[in-house]
């Protein structure tokens, strides 16, 4: 009977550490401890009391109440379950492939990207991809849909929009083919230029093409224009072209602007 009692009272003490036992567990084991304490010293071949049985029910009483405070220090608390939770709920980040990190560690998730990585190092880990993915943000999960980010598009055989545009074919070519102008509701090439501005090749050669001789208005010296600058206006062409051009650039002025003088 007392090998009984002690391996059935001290049994619940071994407390494993992941898994240990609640106090309902400690209160339903040890009552059936006391309850049979009880009954020993209660009686003793069924008349006395037995005083071997009171000093066996007092030291049950006490390590019973040491059982409860072991029991009780042994639980984790509210706060560092919360922790635990929280620790367990925060997830890796998402990681892209490195090539910077392969020198290091080739093998790691830096270096492959999470995706590789769980498919391949990372079973070792979690043995099975979709618990390492789970464990990242940024793609929670394999069922997780990707957003969509380009249009759906339907088959489009008009060759205006695909073939004879103006942004495929460029301005010199869109103008001077029928087919392409048209498209552009221009009927001529003069009509389609004219409605565009000049290319570069033409605003270059603009920019650098000087007057034709003869084409600019013989000026008269006019004193009333002297005040700021002393340009042809103020001088007169004659004394202009004396003055501000080279000799060359003279003789040549005066001949093909004479015409003009009056």
């Amino acid at each position: 009977m007392d090998h009984a009692l002690s391996t059935l009272f001290f049994k619940p003490l071994i407390v494993d550490g992941d898994s240990p036992l609640t106090l309902t567990d400690w209160d339903i084991v040890t009552t059936a401890v006391l309850a049979t304490a009880c009954h020993s010293a209660g009686q003793d071949n069924g008349t006395r009391p037995n005083p071997t049985a009171k000093m066996v029910l007092k030291t049950l009483t006490a390590l019973y109440l040491l059982s409860v405070t072991m029991t009780a220090t042994a639980l984790p608390s509210a706060h560092q379950q919360g922790e635990v939770l929280l620790r367990r709920s925060s997830k890796k980040p998402w990681h892209a492939p490195t090539q910077s990190a392969c020198s290091t560690s080739p093998l790691s998730e830096a270096c492959l990207g999470t995706e590789t990585f769980c498919h391949g190092e990372g079973l070792k880990t979690y043995g099975m991809a979709y618990l390492c993915l789970v464990d990242r943000e940024g793609k929670d999960a394999p069922l997780q849909a990707k957003t969509p980010s380009l249009p759906w598009q339907e088959p489009n055989h008009d060759h205006c929009n695909f073939v004879l545009n103006e942004a495929y074919l460029g301005t010199q070519t869109f103008c001077n083919d029928d087919q392409a102008r048209q498209c552009g509701g221009f009927t001529t090439a003069k009509e389609c230029f004219e409605a565009h501005s000049p290319s570069p090749q033409a605003k270059k050669a603009q920019e650098g093409h000087k007057p034709a001789y003869g084409s600019l208005p013989w000026k008269k010296p006019d004193r009333a224009a002297c005040a700021f600058i002393k340009n042809e206006a103020c001088l007169g062409t004659e004394a202009f072209c004396r003055d501000e051009g080279t000799p060359e650039a003279e003789d040549e002025a005066f001949d093909h602007l004479a015409g003009f003088r009056t």
